[in-house]
């Protein structure tokens, strides 16, 4: 059963349907049961959004820099499982590039050259270019990122907070869930692992 929302013509007093709604319904024999797929093997998955929760100054910035670093060298991870290389975006704006985010990334011996910093956005008009930030309702410019880096494996977004934009609520379940939504789809389109850090 399909239903529709409608709008009047105030000219022509007629009701004009403007969209349709109907239920999307797969059955689960036309569904292909498949394995999960693992940037780290039973702790975070491939083409899915993992999140490291607690409360501030207790080291999870330390550790995706930590993950950071053994996904760009392909070394193995802390309980000696297999971690294959590839290339990480960073989305960090709590800690200073320069004096922060780089030593710590050299300390745990990361191919920096693997490693990508998204800053921010940069929006040309005709009269001017200018930067803004970057938050989770601008999708397009994080899918651009992660088409742009072939080798792409895992996003770091630290902390969630700051990147949720003006019009979601940080403490509504639902608006989070919206945001959400997209990333987790872009991760699994592009089989990279998101981790996402959430202060308590």
């Amino acid at each position: 059963q399909e239903h529709y929302t409608a709008s009047i013509d105030p000219k022509l007093g007629l009701s004009i349907a403007t969209d349709t709604r109907k239920p999307i319904v797969r059955c689960m024999a036309d569904i292909e049961p498949r394995k999960i797929r693992w940037l780290w093997p039973g702790r975070i998955p491939l083409g899915r959004i993992t999140l490291i929760a607690g409360t501030p100054g207790l080291g999870k910035s330390f550790v995706t820099c930590d993950l950071a670093a053994r996904v760009s060298t392909g070394r193995q991870f802390a309980d000696r499982s297999d971690c294959e290389a590839g290339s990480v975006v960073l989305i960090a704006c709590e800690d200073d590039p320069n004096d922060t985010i780089r030593p710590r990334l050299d300390a745990h011996h990361a191919d920096v050259s693997r490693v990508h910093l998204l800053e921010g956005v940069e929006l040309s008009t005709k009269r001017q270019t200018r930067e803004l930030m970057f938050t989770l309702s601008d999708i397009e410019t994080l899918e651009e990122t992660v088409k742009a880096i072939p080798d792409c494996r895992l996003v770091v977004i630290d902390p969630i907070g700051s990147y949720l934009g003006t019009t979601a609520n940080a403490n509504s379940d639902n608006e989070v869930r919206a945001v959400l939504a997209p990333v987790a789809k872009l991760a699994e389109t592009y089989n990279v692992a998101v981790v996402i850090v959430a202060h308590t």
